[in-house]
């Protein structure tokens, strides 16, 4: 199956930066981004073309930008792998379990 090497969701005053890597892309013609809340699902993305067209075994990092996109509890992003032969798997990027909450101390 396929396999991350390491994945991150960030999220950025421009959206929702989405980072992956792959730990071999034999046979791999690229990604399509998904977006998931629980209820429904979206392709995001265009197709993200492979950095090196299905030819390595080395590591390759993509970056890809959710443009006005915002991090919400329980968002999934899913990275749809589309192989050479046309067949494609899925597999989750991140998760989002919550976000960070700032509480000032008060006192009396």
């Amino acid at each position: 199956g396929i396999q991350l090497a390491a994945h991150s969701l960030t999220q950025t005053p421009d959206g929702v930066l989405v980072r992956w890597q792959m730990v071999d892309e034999t046979n791999i013609a690229g990604f399509y981004v998904w977006k998931s809340n629980g209820v429904e699902s979206s392709r995001r993305s265009e197709l993200i073309p492979s950095k090196v067209n299905g030819q390595s075994r080395q590591a390759t990092t993509y970056d890809w930008l959710d443009v006005g996109a915002m991090l919400q509890h329980n968002d999934a992003y899913v990275l749809e792998i589309i192989k050479v032969d046309g067949s494609s798997e899925r597999t989750v990027i991140d998760v989002m379990r919550g976000g960070s909450l700032y509480l000032p101390l008060i006192t009396q």
